[in-house]
């Protein structure tokens, strides 16, 4: 994962004044936690941040700092992020640093892969959860991790555990919740009850109607 540089500014005002005051100059309040020290009050480019976010790694962005001699060089990911409740603008930012072969535990999301065998008899892939929590080294964050549903067939669903990850990275989860389910449509779940009732296919099966909206799987807890 290739780092991106943030320039960042040591902040000795607190409270909302000084806040605001650093808003209205485009830059955004910030604390960097690190390890063993006190946490660093800090103000970094609101523009440049905005930017990360919105890249490909978003949120799990590596961050190479850049300022105060305590800071420069080192390594920081997000750790929490506050914005306002409608414009959904950047208030503050949390920064964690880390080590390049820190365990951490990471959100990132679940990209599918693969034709599904169902949907060759009319079923419909639904991807009940986005995202997972992984444990990996600090270098090792993915920008996503895949999961293949060629084999996925009608009525069938794939659950957190039946990921593959490369070397070094896994899973973080209390319970295997589900990732992908390949949903039924009506008219054919009807004709497939009748075959399994009757041992012969209906000869007129309905066509294929709307299905119920499935929910999120159980969400995994883990540090983001």
């Amino acid at each position: 994962m290739d780092t991106v540089e943030l320039q960042v500014e040591p902040r000795t005002g607190h409270g909302t004044g000084p806040a605001r005051a650093l808003r209205r100059d485009g830059r955004i309040p910030a604390v960097v936690y690190t390890g063993g020290r006190p946490a660093e009050s800090v103000s970094l480019s609101g523009e440049a941040f905005v930017k990360a976010m919105n890249g490909p790694m978003g949120r799990n962005t590596r961050f190479l700092l850049a300022g105060p001699d305590g800071l420069a060089g080192k390594l920081a990911l997000v750790k929490d992020i506050q914005k306002t409740p409608v414009s959904r603008d950047v208030l503050h930012v949390d920064l964690l640093e880390v080590q390049p072969a820190q365990k951490v535990v990471v959100r990132v999301p679940v990209r599918l892969v693969g034709k599904a065998a169902g949907t060759e008899e009319g079923g419909i892939v639904r991807q009940l959860r986005r995202d997972v929590d992984v444990r990996c080294d600090a270098v090792l964050i993915p920008e996503f991790v895949e999961l293949s549903v060629e084999g996925l067939e009608l009525g069938e669903s794939l659950s957190v555990s039946d990921l593959e990850f490369s070397e070094g990275l896994e899973a973080v989860f209390r319970h295997d919740f589900a990732i992908v389910r390949m949903l039924i449509p009506r008219g054919l779940e009807e004709a497939v009850e009748e075959t399994d009732e009757d041992g012969v296919e209906a000869e007129d099966g309905a066509e294929a109607g709307a299905t119920a909206d499935a929910g999120e799987g159980e969400a995994a807890e883990g540090g983001e």
